[in-house]
């Protein structure tokens, strides 16, 4: 399952929804066609009942799972945008800070902050779906962020900013180790497939109702598909924060801090 995930996450956004919900409604009416073959209209009406009573039980069933499931993923979601947020704000706080110290030292600073942002974009927010790890490249560039922070003599006067610099350094690490819990934090595969399994129960007793109308009766079957198809999508779309076919934005490194380089 984890590894149909990933194969999912390189197909563009409107694909993978396009083709869930072709291949869901495809799928459904071809499975409606063989049951009415097979299930004659007398079977239909005995069973009418009890299929009607488990379709709504099922269905409270399906609703609460997913909705718990999507909910959870776009928590999770937002948190990881937050924290990218919030690595690129303490960034920039250094950057602004850094402009306070001795010219040649605060160059070197700001230098080595565009180097970070730049491999933080092109290596470390693809890190975690690709490796299962952060990138080693980024963890360099910010341990020489460090070094040349520790190198600084700061001015008696420059030395409150410098402390900040300190701080805020602190909490670009603390920032990229959330991003980076973020990435990792996906859907256990079981419930991925219980999901999936339970979207096939749902389906199937449907197929059994009798509405005695074969028209709207295709027409539900149709929509019911279309709806348990969008919802498996986004669940899947939204199952890596970073490596999904809906994924984070990396705005915030790049305008706040790759910006300044063309100064």
């Amino acid at each position: 399952m984890t590894e149909l995930v990933d194969r999912l996450d390189s197909v563009p956004t409107w694909l993978l929804f396009s083709s869930f919900i072709i291949g869901g409604v495809v799928l459904t009416i071809t499975a409606e066609i063989i049951v009415h073959k097979r299930v004659t209209p007398e079977k239909r009406a005995r069973a009418g009942g009890s299929t009607a009573a488990m379709i709504q039980v099922l269905a409270v069933f399906y609703a609460v799972l997913v909705a718990f499931l999507i909910v959870d993923e776009w928590s999770a979601f937002s948190d990881a945008s937050s924290h990218v947020s919030a690595e690129a704000g303490e960034l920039t706080n250094v950057y602004r800070e850094s402009e306070t110290f001795p010219r040649e030292s605060g160059e070197r600073l700001q230098a080595a902050i565009r180097d970070y942002a730049r491999s933080a974009v092109n290596d470390d927010l693809d890190s975690v779906p690709e490796t299962g790890g952060p990138s080693e490249e980024t963890s360099k560039r910010l341990d020489r962020l460090f070094t040349i922070l520790q190198d600084i003599e700061p001015e008696t006067e420059n030395s409150v900013f410098y402390q900040r610099a300190v701080d805020d350094l602190g909490s670009v690490v603390r920032a990229r180790r959330a991003r980076l819990d973020a990435a990792s934090d996906t859907i256990p595969s079981t419930l991925l497939f219980a999901v999936l399994v339970v979207s096939i129960i749902v389906l199937a007793v449907a197929l059994l109702l009798d509405t005695r109308e074969r028209g709207p009766h295709l027409f539900l079957i149709g929509a019911l598909a279309v709806v348990v198809s969008l919802n498996l999508a986004l669940i899947v779309s939204l199952d890596r924060p970073f490596g999904g076919a809906v994924h984070v934005s990396d705005q915030p490194l790049r305008t706040g801090l790759l910006a300044p380089a063309g100064r």
